[in-house]
């Protein structure tokens, strides 16, 4: 399957979470992210779902604000 890349905005947006929770799960290291040429947040949908699915009772936790470790 090809990659498909999505910005902060639409990643927060497919996964029912903030705009700030993809932030911090960024700066936690939590999920895997790319910067495009201007600086952008990228995503490969298919890494960060693959990454979330590994540990899933993780993702709810993250979501909430917790500390759960991916």
């Amino acid at each position: 399957m090809p990659p498909i890349f999505v910005d902060a905005h639409e990643l927060a947006e497919r996964l029912d979470v903030s705009y700030d929770t993809d932030l911090s799960w960024v700066h936690r290291g939590k999920i895997p992210h790319v910067r495009d040429g201007r600086g952008r947040l990228l995503f490969n949908l298919n890494t960060v779902l693959g990454t979330l699915r590994q540990r899933p009772e993780n993702a709810r936790q993250m979501a909430a604000g917790r500390d759960g470790v991916l």
